[in-house]
């Protein structure tokens, strides 16, 4: 069976561009998948979608083993068929050309006889690229296709990605280790957790409106401010999270604009919070990113969270990433609700 992280990794379109990216040959392909994605695929293959109401984007590792081929397949087909796509390009970021040939004529077969057409299939390796149609015919006649040379360091999708403060990490790894702690901020782990211990025991029901208040202040004067909270502050904020009233009444009124505004303050807490408190953290900044449509980092948020302990809220949100749910539906998340505890 794939590892959980071969669940789809979801990106919708960025509402907020004036003039669509549009690929027009190969190189506009392999430069538009990883500022799409926000780091460089490996080992995976990412299916960009067209002709769908709301058209997303989604990755999925590449399977161990040709038992697992139906799997991926299934993975990518489903939320195709959800969303009633018209058409998909598949990219596939590999060093194996047998398993490019393999699970592409796969996934061409699967999604032909869904009434879902192929466009394209490539695969890329990160200095060539091939195309399924001319790896198939030459492989049966006993040749190799040599590739074609490509690269899209200075491609003006990825110019253009710079220019509006978009990184593209060099792997999903690195993306993922952004929401790890550094070594100043495990240093700093004991006086965070002092702090978030000695406001926890001070924490009672009738003080969580005015915590709400508090936590909903402090938020605002650091996005205003460009400024983070310091240990002690961050504990307090921390231990706020950890009361189900208030972080749920921190994410529920979340919209697009504003989880613009506070997304990065969100990922210097979870990089900053000790191991026992990062979970409610990780779930607002996972909320957050899938509602910024970054879906790469709401997974990242998603398992980090999970790594030390699982929420109705991270949950939720690893479902709305698997279904490929569009940000602007906002569903009313019932069942990210966890009820009066403190967990």
């Amino acid at each position: 069976m794939t590892t959980p992280d071969a669940l789809p990794e979801t990106t919708p379109p960025d509402p907020d561009r004036t003039t669509p990216m549009v690929a027009r040959c190969r190189d506009d392909l392999l430069a538009l998948v990883p500022t799409l994605m926000g780091f460089e695929p490996a080992e995976s293959v990412t299916m960009l979608t067209f002709g769908a109401a709301r058209p997303f984007h989604a990755r999925v590792d590449l399977p161990w083993c040709d038992d697992d081929d139906e799997e991926v397949v299934g993975l990518l087909l489903e939320p195709a068929l959800r969303h009633h796509v018209a058409h998909v390009v598949l990219v596939v970021h590999s060093t194996h050309g047998r398993v490019f040939a393999r699970l592409g004529r796969r996934l061409v077969d699967a999604f032909c006889a869904a009434g879902i057409g192929v466009v394209e299939v490539v695969r890329a390796d990160g200095t060539l690229a091939w195309c399924l149609d001319c790896v198939e015919p030459t492989a049966g006649r006993g040749g190799r296709c040599p590739g074609h040379p490509y690269d899209v360091s200075a491609h003006p999708f990825v110019a253009e990605a710079v220019l509006r403060g978009r990184v593209v990490h060099a792997s999903r790894e690195a993306l993922a280790q952004t929401l790890e702690p550094d070594g100043p901020a495990r240093d700093a782990h004991p006086r965070v957790s002092e702090a978030a211990t000695r406001h926890g025991a001070r924490l009672a029901a009738a003080a969580h409106p005015r915590e709400l208040r508090w936590l909903r202040r402090s938020v605002q004067r650091h996005v205003e401010l460009g400024t983070r909270p310091d240990d002690g502050r961050l504990g307090r904020l921390l231990a706020d999270l950890a009361v189900v009233a208030i972080r749920e009444a921190c994410w529920e009124g979340m919209g697009r604009a504003r989880a613009e505004r506070e997304i990065e303050l969100w990922r210097d807490v979870v990089r900053r919070a000790p191991a026992h408190l990062v979970a409610p953290a990780a779930g607002v900044l996972a909320y957050a990113a899938w509602l910024v449509g970054d879906g790469a980092l709401a997974w990242c948020a998603v398992d980090r969270g999970r790594a030390h302990g699982d929420l109705p809220l991270l949950t939720h949100v690893a479902g709305l990433l698997e279904r490929a749910v569009p940000p602007t539906d906002q569903p009313v998340a019932q069942d990210a609700r966890e009820g009066p505890q403190v967990a």
